[in-house]
């Protein structure tokens, strides 16, 4: 098991060392999409991305971490800063946790629900044992349908997987490893706590709209005029266009007050459109927003440009 707060594991239990690419990929994908949903659940302000750290020699280990935006010095996790550590240390228990949750209802609605205070709320299964989790932990689990349909989404890929005999999540973030045979991945896929799935489908809105505080973008296309639409290169590498939205950032720049240039980093609120993909199960962004730029990190050296 991982050392560091900001790292857990995925072991794909069983005989064989390899297994099938696209199992492997859809995999990721469903963890990266439920660490991005998490992250808008509990901490929208710090932006988080998952990584594959390495693959090692077991059944077969995947080894996750999550990482702040390296842009933000704030949330930089190699600064090894206690708070950033425990944001990321939320995410991986709170994932554990969920998964845990889905295995002890085993794929029925709870007997009865029970908020205790502290923060607290008790879950009773049908075989009358009792589960006590953190209450936004219930409330994500209860009410997030995005994150309930791609944790099914995950167990149903990985049981495609005819080596696999079971999973193992582990993390130094969560006391307990979480296991799973693969015996009961079926109770797992079919499980929702409180709907079928045809009622989560009609839960889950077409479109919704986000917002992500200490965004940072990379300028690289400039545009002067507010009704057009400016280029950026986002944290993943990816190229997107979006409009700017900040009277005050057009101010300060008709006054000199701001200069920057192309590969400038400003750090932004921005907001985005998306739309749910009924085939990949999960949202698309579609538009995105810079509803504020708080701050404009320059190259180290470069020319003035301003209107």
């Amino acid at each position: 098991m991982s050392d560091k707060q900001n790292e857990f594991q995925l072991v794909l239990q069983g005989d064989k060392h390899d297994i099938d690419a696209k199992v492997l990929s859809e995999t990721i994908n469903n963890f990266d999409n439920l660490i991005a949903e998490l992250n808008i659940e509990l901490k929208p302000e710090y932006p988080i991305s998952l990584r594959v750290q390495t693959f090692k020699e077991g059944s077969f280990e995947i080894l996750f971490a999550l990482f702040a935006d390296p842009n933000i010095n704030s949330t930089l996790f190699s600064l090894l800063s206690k708070d950033n550590l425990a944001i990321a240390g939320n995410i991986i228990s709170t994932l554990a946790d969920l998964i845990s949750i889905k295995q002890f209802l085993g794929g029925e609605k709870p007997k009865t629900i029970t908020k205790t205070g502290h923060n607290q709320t008790k879950i009773e299964n049908n075989k009358g044992e009792v589960k006590v989790i953190n209450s936004k932990t219930g409330d994500i689990i209860f009410n997030n349908p995005t994150i309930n349909v791609t944790i099914n989404n995950t167990f149903q890929t990985i049981e495609n997987e005819t080596n696999v005999k079971g999973i193992k999540f582990q993390s130094l973030a969560n006391e307990k490893e979480v296991l799973i045979p693969k015996a009961e991945f079926e109770n797992v896929i079919k499980s929702d706590p409180k709907l079928l799935e045809k009622e989560i489908a009609e839960r889950i809105e077409p479109a919704r709209t986000i917002t992500k505080e200490n965004v940072s973008l990379s300028i690289f296309k400039i545009v002067f005029d507010e009704k057009y639409k400016w280029i950026f290169v986002d944290a993943e590498g990816q190229k997107i266009s979006a409009t700017i939205k900040d009277k005050d950032f057009f101010e300060r720049v008709k006054k000199n007050e701001l200069y920057f240039t192309n590969g400038d980093i400003i750090i932004a609120k921005l907001e985005i459109s998306q739309e749910y993909n009924e085939i990949a199960k999960t949202y698309e962004n579609r538009g995105y927003t810079v509803i504020e730029i708080k701050d404009v990190k320059h190259q180290p050296t470069q020319t003035k440009l301003h209107s």
